[in-house]
């Protein structure tokens, strides 16, 4: 086999493979996310995971300020109430998201530490098959996919201001007049918005806020597609390796050493499962 098949077909490395979900999370502010790749015990810090109560609280003010709106024009405007519930529930969701993710950042962390160092473990044996390798290529694929759809979303949400205020410089010749209503989020706000200034100030703000609902949604599902996956992965590998040691019995001296050899595969993965 020559030296370009070999490296065509090694599987590859788990740094690679979660390289854009631990850039998120230490974008997040979870620092500690940087021993993963090291193997060495977490370290807290008291700062780690700022940036994500700053996002739920700058969230959760324009959550209020649309559920405030909704039940104001509940009755009057029913379809423009409907349009802005989904986008509480929206809002909610990436709240949760990001609680969540914030509370279980331990367990996280062990259960990314584990499935790296298994996967290294078995990366040059024989369990790690090239259908499990494509099987991880196509799952970091497909979340890659998915993080340059919400990317998307998440700019056509944001640069809607800045079409309205180019479109009405380009026609302001025709009496088009501007009102500030037009802002990144649909909702009423406690103050009145009667400057440009204040209105891009708004705007940024708002902006920020869908900055971090998108981080939210793309870092969690695409975790929970990884870690999906790769559970699932090593259940594969587990049954590998189980058929590699049943093929292998004859060799084997006694009944003694067979379950001592299946007493250490089950270790080995009990750790992942618990």
């Amino acid at each position: 086999m020559t030296e370009e098949n070999i490296r065509r077909n090694k599987p590859p490395a788990f740094e690679k493979l979660f390289s854009r979900d631990l850039f998120l999370l230490k974008f997040m502010g979870l620092s500690s996310m940087n021993g993963i790749l090291s193997n060495q015990k977490q370290i807290k810090k008291w700062w780690d995971g700022i940036p994500i109560f700053i996002s739920i609280i700058i969230m959760s003010t324009i959550v209020v300020c649309e559920f405030q709106t909704m039940c104001q024009i509940f009755q009057q405007q029913l379809a423009y109430a409907i349009q802005l519930f989904s986008v509480i529930c929206s809002g909610v969701l990436s709240i949760s998201k990001s609680m969540r993710l914030w509370m279980y950042r331990v367990e996280l962390y062990d259960l990314l530490q584990k499935l790296g160092v298994m996967w290294k473990s078995a990366q040059f044996g024989s369990t790690l098959t090239e259908k499990i390798s494509k099987a991880a290529e196509r799952t970091k694929v497909l979340t890659r996919y998915y993080t340059i759809l919400v990317c998307l979303l998440g700019i056509s949400y944001i640069i809607r201001p800045y079409i309205l205020f180019i479109d009405y410089h380009i026609h302001k010749d025709t009496n088009m007049s501007f009102d500030f209503s037009q802002t990144v989020y649909p909702c009423n706000l406690p103050f009145a918005i009667d400057s440009f200034v204040k209105y891009f100030i708004c705007c940024t703000y708002q902006q920020c806020i869908a900055i971090a609902a998108c981080i939210a949604w793309i870092s969690c599902d695409t975790l929970f597609a990884q870690l999906t996956t790769h559970v699932s992965l090593q259940f594969m590998m587990l049954a590998n390796e189980m058929t590699i040691t049943i093929n292998n019995c004859d060799n084997l001296e006694n009944d003694h050493s067979i379950s001592r050899i299946i007493g250490k595969i089950a270790d080995k993965y009990q750790q992942l499962y618990l």
